[in-house]
């Protein structure tokens, strides 16, 4: 109000909030720091007012020191304590890739018990390039922010906004640096992330040779899984398989699983989803889901044209408990305590049980990676742990076109 403000003086446009920057809170202080009380003159509740305001300004604005925590593990390391990544205060100290890259032990051991990802040599032997250990920090940072606005976007879309401090999210939270670290050993991101954006792929094309297709031994292997569209050269939705059985939880039966859902769910299930399923359909559908396919122009192709690439793998027959030990990824009290009363169908130990953590930690990551329009799944991921979660209805299929996401 021009009537309430000293001769001369301007206000900011923007006035503080919890979402205004501290830019703008340090701006309206000089303004009142240049206008002593009586500038106001009869305005006596407004002078009131700004001498309040100003000391709340001058706290606000104050630096906030925490001192740093210690968390030890279940199996005695101790690491810097990891706040829950929404709410992380400014001070706080969040443990980074460059330690990971700079231990050749660590690395050895998940390049022993990680298969056919192919860990650059000089990495493995802990001899990252200052550029590779920049850009282990930059992924490790990308993924805390994007997972930040997972939690806050699409796993509230799909129902499951409640989820969000689950103890699921406390093992990525604590681990996000290791993914980071391990991308840029195993090769999968890009060499230059100074200019990437919000929704921008982080990943690699899907041509470069760091990724293998899932054919042959590896079908039968526990892991996270990409599809991508070749002719787009765009990743286009991860997936997680670990199973206690070769019929349920191995690459080969989520492959298969999921070319029979894009024949018989190319229409949807009736509930409004618009899914993998009726962006890439199967080649097998007849004429008539085909024609309504066709015009509903929801689809972008075909399933049987889409290549299946290893993001993560680990042989079920072999020892990956270096994976689980406490050696390599962070484990706390809360996590492992969670695991081992979970049911989990077909597996009975706490290993397996925390390498299908893994698997679906590494999905998410990849999904984070990926380009965001490109990515055809609206799942949230982690359903075995937070369930699968619902979106409105979106469109009928076999007629009217409401909307797509």
């Amino acid at each position: 109000d021009s009537g309430t403000k000293p001769t001369g003086e301007k206000w900011p446009n923007k006035y503080p909030t919890a979402s205004s920057g501290r830019k703008n809170l340090e701006h309206i202080k000089e303004v009142l720091d240049r206008c002593p009380d009586q500038s106001f003159k009869e305005h006596c509740l407004v002078s009131l007012v700004a001498s309040v305001y100003r000391d709340r300004l001058e706290r606000k604005l104050k630096p906030r020191e925490e001192p740093q925590r210690n968390t030890t593990d279940p199996f005695g390391r101790q690491h810097p304590h990891v706040a829950t990544v929404t709410n992380i205060p400014a001070s706080a100290s969040l443990p980074n890739a460059d330690v990971i890259l700079n231990d050749g032990e660590v690395l050895g051991k998940f390049d022993s018990a990680i298969k056919v990802l192919m860990m650059k040599e000089s990495v493995r032997l802990g001899n990252a390039s200052a550029e590779e250990v920049e850009r282990a920090k930059q992924v490790t940072t990308i993924l805390r922010q994007r997972h930040a606005g997972y939690k806050e976007g699409k796993l509230k879309e799909v129902g499951l906004g409640d989820k969000a401090n689950h103890a699921i999210f406390k093992f990525a939270e604590d681990n996000f640096h290791f993914g980071g670290a391990l991308l840029v050993a195993y090769e999968m991101v890009k060499e230059e992330l100074d200019f990437v954006s919000s929704g921008d792929a982080v990943l690699k094309a899907p041509s470069d040779g760091a990724f293998v297709d899932i054919t042959g031994d590896i079908l039968m292997y526990w892991g996270a899984y990409m599809y991508a569209d070749m002719s787009l050269m765009a990743w286009i939705r991860s997936g997680k398989a670990c199973g206690g059985t070769e019929e349920s939880g191995r690459f080969k039966a989520r492959i298969l699983a999921h070319l029979k859902a894009a024949k018989n769910e190319a229409l949807g299930k009736g509930d409004g989803k618009i899914t993998f399923y009726q962006r890439y359909v199967s080649k097998a559908i007849d004429s008539s889901t085909k024609e309504h396919v066709m015009q509903a122009s929801i689809a972008r192709g075909y399933h049987e044209d889409l290549k299946v690439k290893v993001g993560f793998a680990v042989d079920p027959n072999s020892d990956y408990s270096s994976l689980c030990d406490g050696s390599t990824f962070i484990w706390s009290r809360e996590t492992l305590e969670y695991l081992s009363k979970k049911d989990r169908a077909g597996l009975k130990t706490l290993n397996e049980k925390q390498c299908e953590l893994i698997c679906y930690f590494w999905e998410h990551m990849l999904e984070l990676l990926m380009e965001k329009d490109k990515n055809v799944s609206w799942s949230a991921g982690w359903e075995a742990y937070i369930g699968v979660g619902k979106v409105g209805r979106f469109l009928d299929l076999h007629g009217v076109h409401v909307c797509s996401r």
